[in-house]
């Protein structure tokens, strides 16, 4: 009985995971390409995700993290903030855990050793404090505050002209429930005219002497 030999597969040489394909536009220079690939933000910061993440994805690929970060920021410049929340939700998430562990850690400590259960309160109570701004951040992203402007026009005389219009109270009302925290700015805009400032000079006039 004769056994016929399978031939040999080849396996598909692995591909380096730092290694980083640039490519060049017909209206581009080598050089050109790569320096806008550095100045852009993409790969560094695409880097700086592979190598805190050796730990837990110590096959993460270079190129694959590029494109990650190319196509949100595609998507966040298109409009679709999506992305973002859910990082800043993912976030604010981490934090809570931080804040929880170093509290269980000053607990710990408490009474026993009280240098270290301050260290551990004041850690956890900073990780809570970032947990508060990011979340902040989050609701400030999903619903933007209102900004008022006053509009300030001077003129040559030195007088001033607030244009506002007249807010009924009940609309008022309904604003400050919505929005709580809004802001006034107030614009000066100058009028075409230069102003003069001119010196005080007295009515009566003194008579001149020889």
């Amino acid at each position: 009985m004769t056994t016929s030999k399978r031939p040999a597969t080849k396996l598909a040489p692995k591909s380096d995971p730092n290694a980083l394909v640039v490519k060049v536009k017909p209206d581009q220079t080598e050089s050109r390409a790569m320096a806008d690939l550095a100045a852009n933000g993409v790969a560094s910061s695409a880097y700086v995700i592979q190598k805190y993440n050796a730990s837990t994805l110590p096959n993460l690929d270079l190129a694959a993290c590029v494109a990650s970060l190319a196509s949100t920021a595609k998507a966040v410049h298109s409009g679709d903030l999506k992305p973002a929340e859910a990082m800043l939700v993912a976030q604010a998430a981490a934090l809570s855990a931080i804040f929880g562990e170093l509290a269980r850690r000053a607990a710990l400590n408490m009474g026993e050793y009280p240098d270290a259960f301050e260290r551990y309160l004041r850690l956890a109570l900073k990780a809570q404090g970032q947990c508060r701004a990011t979340l902040e951040t989050l609701a400030a992203i999903r619903s933007p505050p209102v900004v008022y402007a006053r509009q300030a026009n001077f003129n040559n005389g030195g007088q001033q002209q607030v244009n506002n219009a007249a807010v009924p109270s009940e609309t008022r009302k309904n604003e400050r429930a919505a929005q709580p925290a809004v802001r006034e700015a107030v614009q000066c805009l100058p009028t075409s005219e230069p102003a003069t400032i001119m010196s005080p000079v007295s009515s009566h006039t003194a008579a001149l002497g020889p």
